[in-house]
C-alpha cells in the first residue's frame, strides 16, 4: 500500500481490483513520539500488475465502516466513525465508490435510519446488502435494513 492503515476495509471489484479505503495511521517517529491520523485517501492494488494506484479520496475520512462490493460493480461504504476536531461521532452516511477503468469516483446515497460503527453490511443472493447490527448512541444496535 501507498499508505500505512489500519481499521480500513477492502472490496474486489469485479475486474479483480481491491478497493482499499479509509481508517486511520500510526507513524513512529523519533524516540518515543508518534503521529496519528484518520484517513481519507483511498487506493486500488492492481494483482495482474501487482500495484498500487491511488483512488478519488473520500468525502470525510471514516472508520469501522464496512465496504461491499455489489453485484453490478459499485462499492457501497456504509456508516462507520468520523472523528472531527473535539467529537468522535458515528454516521448515518451511505457513499457509493463507482470505479472505472483508470480509478472511479464517490457518491453519497440514502442514509442509514440511524447512525452506526461496528456493524456488519454483508452481500445477499438477491444483490442487496444487509446492514445489521453495530453501536449506536446508548449501546448497541437491534436496528436492521437493506440497500
Amino acid at each position: 500500500m501507498q499508505q500505512s492503515r489500519h481499521l480500513h476495509y477492502a472490496a474486489k471489484l469485479l475486474d479483480g481490483r481491491v478497493l482499499v479505503t479509509g481508517g486511520e495511521f500510526y507513524e513512529w517517529l523519533a524516540g518515543e513520539d508518534w503521529e496519528h491520523g484518520l484517513l481519507t485517501t483511498s487506493e486500488l492494488f492492481d494483482p495482474t500488475a501487482s500495484a498500487w494506484v491511488e483512488a478519488p479520496k473520500l468525502p470525510t475520512h471514516t472508520f469501522y465502516s464496512p465496504v461491499v462490493g455489489l453485484p453490478d460493480g459499485p462499492v457501497l461504504l456504509v456508516g462507520g466513525e468520523v472523528v472531527e476536531e473535539t467529537t468522535d461521532e458515528r454516521t448515518d452516511h451511505v457513499q457509493v465508490f463507482t470505479p472505472d477503468a483508470e480509478t472511479g469516483s464517490w457518491s453519497e446515497t440514502t442514509k442509514l435510519p440511524v447512525t452506526l460503527n461496528e456493524h456488519t453490511a454483508p452481500l445477499l443472493p438477491d444483490g442487496t446488502v444487509f446492514v445489521a447490527g453495530g453501536r449506536v448512541d446508548g449501546g448497541s444496535a437491534t436496528t436492521a435494513t437493506t440497500y
